[in-house]
């Protein structure tokens, strides 16, 4: 009698274990899955990252001398009062391809002297937009055009005719500087050596 009660109790632990089991199985089943990157996703991920990493370290080297160079830099006083920069710059040929060949977003904002920043709070440009450089493009000579309100008690003509202390930053996509041309007056006028030389 007592081996028939130690069996049946063996059996009834057996069966209830193996149901414990089969049920945790079921909930495990039925959880959702998560989509957890493989690692050939990851690699592939980290790969593009350093890809944009490596072009955003290109870009900023790209836009300096003598690739990138400021041909004439001007400022003047319009009828209405305003002040007007004028910014005519050129790609060179290692530039021109690198911008075709990576579509890359760049922008253009204008730093202004201490003088005008300290007496009117005008400090810089609006941001300007870079030229799209498509692969039927054939133009590598560009201009920024800038017309800025100017409050009446400013003396634009002081600027006009001592054009120092304005500041071009390129920025990329993000609008962080990648290249800061400290003053472009002088810098327009090495520039124009420059290209003379390489004439």
């Amino acid at each position: 009698m007592k081996k028939v009660g130690l069996l049946y109790c063996f059996a009834v632990s057996v069966l209830m274990l193996y149901g414990c089991a089969t049920s945790k199985e079921n909930e495990e089943s039925q959880q959702p899955q998560t989509n957890t990157p493989t690692e050939e996703q990851t690699s592939q991920n980290n790969e593009e990252e350093a890809q944009q990493d490596t072009t955003l370290m290109e870009f900023g080297k790209e836009f300096q001398p003598p690739h990138f160079q400021v041909e004439k830099f001007n400022v003047a006083k319009t009828t209405e009062g305003n002040l007007e920069i004028t910014i005519d710059y050129v790609f060179d040929q290692e530039l021109f391809e690198f911008l075709k060949s990576k579509p890359i977003e760049y922008y253009y904002v204008v730093h202004y002297p201490t003088q005008l920043a300290e007496s009117t709070n005008v400090t810089e440009s609006n941001i300007i937009k870079g030229e799209t450089i498509s692969d039927s493009t054939t133009q590598m000579n560009y201009s920024i055009q800038i017309n800025q309100d100017i409050p009446e008690n400013f003396d634009i003509d002081s600027l006009v005719n001592e054009p120092v202390g304005f500041q071009l930053y390129v920025l990329d996509k993000n609008k962080d500087p990648e290249f800061i041309i400290d003053d472009i007056y002088h810098y327009s006028d090495l520039s124009s050596t420059v290209l003379l030389d390489l004439q």
